[in-house]
């Protein structure tokens, strides 16, 4: 697509006819039965080229201007200055009377009494490196301001509260096998195991826990282990629960469970 020339104004060099206001507004109405002339119709679309001239020159990413008074950090774009490039103000002042040579990117050029740097869109990938025409705030995000100022610099965002934490992946830990653990979210931990009877029978013993629970172990639950098709109807007990250990006296196998935090 070509670019269009924002320099080049319709009939500037040819004769028009300037409506008056009211008659602007009526539309062609006013003319009645008369078709309108050459030189209105020029007046007309010279209008609307003035229009979109000055629209492109004000939006805030205007084209460069000569004799104009650029603040520093504010930009500017022109149909020479190279595909993709902008110009931002390092220095502030009033532009020259006919465009610099821009050159290439990176370049520092003086013009008249501003002090410009050529900018390269893409930059990065930053949203920063990118002008808009949204006014958040004069900046918020990077973004620019609807007055054309740049911010090129955008601030590494804080992700914390969207990525997982070494906290977070600690809290979901676990150990999924026969002496096992499960961390859970709010710091619940549930740990299992097996006692095994080594002959040592009516004899009180202290089990371990896998690891100590960081605060407390709230419950302990033991059962006996038994062989397929046997039924056992004896009972086994728990005491003197610690966040390390607990003891169960031995009469035989047995699982356990243990539920902290």
């Amino acid at each position: 697509m070509t670019k269009p020339d924002f320099e080049k104004i319709f009939a500037s060099g040819g004769t028009t006819l300037p409506l008056t206001d009211s008659q602007f507004l009526q539309g062609f109405a006013y003319l009645g039965e008369n078709p309108p002339t050459k030189e209105e119709f020029n007046w007309l679309f010279q209008q609307l080229c003035l229009k979109m001239q000055w629209l492109n020159q004000n939006a805030g990413f205007g084209r460069w201007q000569a004799d104009h008074v650029y603040a520093t950090g504010e930009i500017c774009f022109s149909s020479v200055i190279g595909d993709y490039r902008f110009a931002e103000c390092t220095i502030g002042g009033q532009s020259g009377t006919a465009e610099p040579t821009w050159g290439a990117v990176g370049a520092t050029v003086t013009d008249g009494g501003v002090t410009w740097v050529v900018k390269d869109l893409r930059q990065g990938t930053s949203i920063g490196k990118i002008p808009a025409l949204v006014d958040v705030g004069g900046g918020i995000a990077g973004l620019p301001a609807v007055n054309g100022s740049l911010l090129t610099d955008l601030p590494t965002p804080d992700l914390s509260p969207y990525l997982k934490s070494a906290d977070y992946n600690a809290d979901h830990e676990k150990s999924l096998i026969t002496n096992g653990y499960q961390k859970f979210p709010g710091g619940l931990i549930i740990q299992w195991g097996t006692v095994i009877n080594e002959g040592n029978i009516n004899v009180e013993q202290t089990i371990p826990f896998n690891f100590t629970f960081p605060n407390s172990c709230l419950s302990v639950n033991c059962n006996r282990k038994g062989a397929t098709g046997v039924t056992d109807t004896g009972y086994e007990t728990v005491s003197a629960i610690t966040s390390s250990n607990f003891k169960t006296v031995y009469t035989t196998s047995k699982y356990w469970i243990a539920i902290g935090y």
